[in-house]
């Protein structure tokens, strides 16, 4: 089984409860017929809140089995799916050889601009979705979503 890793003062939630990994690659636990992630049970702890009232997290090095606090932030459900390298915009190339970038946000195509290479318009969609994402966090009241 892959290491499951947690803070030091967290680790006896590790000998307390069966754990393993699920389907979707989170470290879980069964609690009364119900399974629960282990990254929402450290924050819950960490900041001494219900289960139920841990916001959406994200694991920043999207190791999700890394449940150190240092590795878990709280994020709009945008910013989580954005710390995906697959998420971070289309780049086209065009007949004239110029790349043109273009972000998907809120189900909306934004076009960019129109680059020379492709890393410039891979850098463009990666900084404007961060922006754009960063953005919606602090609407919905989310702090440290960086």
């Amino acid at each position: 089984m892959p290491e499951i890793k947690v803070d030091p003062q967290f680790k006896w939630v590790l000998t307390k409860r069966s754990f393993g990994v699920g389907r979707n690659g989170y470290a879980q636990a069964s609690f009364k017929d119900k399974t629960k992630a282990l990254h929402r049970i450290v924050w819950a702890l960490a900041n001494k809140c219900k289960y139920n009232e841990v916001p959406w997290l994200d694991h920043i090095n999207r190791d999700r089995l890394d449940n150190r606090i240092a590795n878990l932030r709280p994020a709009s459900p945008c910013l989580n799916a954005n710390n995906r390298s697959r998420n971070s915009g289309s780049v086209v190339k065009r007949r004239g050889g110029r790349h043109e970038a273009s972000v998907n946000f809120r189900r909306k195509n934004h076009y960019i601009g129109s680059y020379s290479d492709s890393e410039q318009a891979r850098a463009a969609c990666l900084g404007v979705k961060t922006v754009l994402c960063i953005v919606e966090s602090a609407l919905c009241g989310l702090t440290n979503a960086r």
